[in-house]
Protein backbone atom coordinates (compact mmCIF):
# COMPACT_ATOMS: atom_id res chain seq x y z
CA UNK A 1 0.00 0.00 0.00
CA UNK A 2 1.16 3.10 -0.85
CA UNK A 3 1.85 5.61 2.17
CA UNK A 4 2.41 8.86 0.37
CA UNK A 5 0.86 11.58 2.93
CA UNK A 6 0.66 15.33 1.98
CA UNK A 7 1.87 18.32 3.75
CA UNK A 8 -1.47 18.72 5.92
CA UNK A 9 -0.69 15.54 7.44
CA UNK A 10 -3.49 13.58 5.58
CA UNK A 11 -3.08 10.25 3.46
CA UNK A 12 -3.03 10.29 -0.35
CA UNK A 13 -6.26 9.97 -1.82
CA UNK A 14 -4.77 6.91 -4.25
CA UNK A 15 -4.30 4.90 -0.53
CA UNK A 16 -7.90 6.08 0.58
CA UNK A 17 -9.16 4.40 -3.00
CA UNK A 18 -7.30 1.17 -2.90
CA UNK A 19 -8.83 0.82 0.87
CA UNK A 20 -11.92 1.47 0.10
CA UNK A 21 -12.01 -0.78 -3.09
CA UNK A 22 -10.84 -3.35 -0.37
CA UNK A 23 -13.93 -2.68 1.80
CA UNK A 24 -16.14 -3.16 -1.73
CA UNK A 25 -14.68 -6.29 -2.81
CA UNK A 26 -14.81 -7.62 1.20
CA UNK A 27 -19.08 -6.31 1.35
CA UNK A 28 -19.74 -8.00 -2.13
CA UNK A 29 -18.02 -11.59 -0.81
CA UNK A 30 -19.78 -10.97 2.26
CA UNK A 31 -23.32 -10.53 1.11
CA UNK A 32 -22.70 -13.28 -1.83
CA UNK A 33 -21.97 -15.15 0.69
CA UNK A 34 -25.04 -14.40 3.24
CA UNK A 35 -27.46 -14.57 0.23
CA UNK A 36 -25.57 -18.15 -0.72
CA UNK A 37 -26.55 -19.29 2.40
CA UNK A 38 -29.75 -17.82 2.19
CA UNK A 39 -30.70 -19.25 -1.17
CA UNK A 40 -29.64 -22.85 0.65
CA UNK A 41 -31.66 -21.99 3.59
CA UNK A 42 -35.10 -21.61 1.49
CA UNK A 43 -34.29 -24.63 -0.87
CA UNK A 44 -33.34 -22.43 -4.02
CA UNK A 45 -31.62 -23.43 -6.83
CA UNK A 46 -29.80 -20.17 -8.10
CA UNK A 47 -32.28 -19.26 -11.07
CA UNK A 48 -35.41 -19.92 -8.85
CA UNK A 49 -34.07 -17.38 -6.12
CA UNK A 50 -33.21 -15.29 -9.24
CA UNK A 51 -36.74 -15.45 -10.94
CA UNK A 52 -38.49 -14.54 -7.16
CA UNK A 53 -36.66 -11.09 -7.05
CA UNK A 54 -36.73 -10.72 -11.00
CA UNK A 55 -33.09 -10.66 -11.26
CA UNK A 56 -31.47 -13.16 -13.99
CA UNK A 57 -30.30 -16.12 -13.39
CA UNK A 58 -26.60 -14.42 -14.82
CA UNK A 59 -26.65 -11.39 -12.58
CA UNK A 60 -27.88 -13.50 -9.80
CA UNK A 61 -24.94 -15.78 -10.19
CA UNK A 62 -22.54 -13.11 -10.35
CA UNK A 63 -23.61 -11.29 -6.87
CA UNK A 64 -23.59 -14.95 -5.31
CA UNK A 65 -19.58 -14.71 -6.56
CA UNK A 66 -19.05 -11.78 -5.00
CA UNK A 67 -18.26 -9.94 -8.35
CA UNK A 68 -20.93 -7.21 -7.71
CA UNK A 69 -23.24 -5.90 -5.15
CA UNK A 70 -26.76 -6.63 -5.41
CA UNK A 71 -28.44 -3.42 -5.77
CA UNK A 72 -30.60 -1.91 -3.09
CA UNK A 73 -34.16 -2.66 -5.21
CA UNK A 74 -33.11 -6.10 -6.14
CA UNK A 75 -32.53 -6.55 -1.68
CA UNK A 76 -35.77 -4.51 -1.36
CA UNK A 77 -37.81 -7.21 -4.07
CA UNK A 78 -36.04 -10.03 -1.62
CA UNK A 79 -37.09 -8.33 1.18
CA UNK A 80 -41.08 -8.33 0.33
CA UNK A 81 -40.78 -11.85 -1.41
CA UNK A 82 -39.09 -13.77 1.00
CA UNK A 83 -39.00 -11.34 4.32
CA UNK A 84 -35.36 -10.84 4.25
CA UNK A 85 -33.93 -7.70 5.93
CA UNK A 86 -31.77 -5.95 4.32
CA UNK A 87 -29.78 -5.73 7.89
CA UNK A 88 -28.81 -9.41 6.90
CA UNK A 89 -27.90 -8.50 3.47
CA UNK A 90 -25.85 -5.65 3.77
CA UNK A 91 -24.72 -6.39 7.58
CA UNK A 92 -25.24 -9.70 8.87
CA UNK A 93 -27.42 -9.49 11.46
CA UNK A 94 -29.42 -12.29 11.48
CA UNK A 95 -32.13 -11.00 14.19
CA UNK A 96 -35.38 -10.39 12.13
CA UNK A 97 -34.80 -12.98 10.11
CA UNK A 98 -38.03 -14.91 9.86
CA UNK A 99 -37.57 -17.88 12.45
CA UNK A 100 -37.32 -20.78 10.08
CA UNK A 101 -34.70 -19.24 7.57
CA UNK A 102 -32.73 -18.11 10.56
CA UNK A 103 -32.31 -21.99 11.71
CA UNK A 104 -31.66 -23.37 8.56
CA UNK A 105 -28.93 -20.22 7.47
CA UNK A 106 -27.41 -21.22 11.62
CA UNK A 107 -27.60 -25.31 10.89
CA UNK A 108 -25.98 -24.66 7.16
CA UNK A 109 -23.06 -21.98 9.24
CA UNK A 110 -22.41 -24.96 11.84
CA UNK A 111 -22.38 -27.69 9.11
CA UNK A 112 -19.41 -25.60 7.68
CA UNK A 113 -17.74 -25.02 10.57
CA UNK A 114 -17.26 -28.46 11.63
CA UNK A 115 -13.81 -30.19 11.22
CA UNK A 116 -14.01 -32.34 7.61
CA UNK A 117 -13.05 -36.25 8.58
CA UNK A 118 -10.17 -37.18 6.93
CA UNK A 119 -11.22 -40.65 4.86
CA UNK A 120 -8.21 -42.09 5.75
CA UNK A 121 -8.13 -41.82 9.71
Amino acid sequence: MLSAIFTNGCASPIDGGMAQKRRNIELQLAVGERLRLTRHALGLKQHEFASQIGMSANAYNMVEAGKRLISIEDALALSSTQGITLDWVYGGDPGNLPHRVAKAIEALQDVRSEPKLNAKS
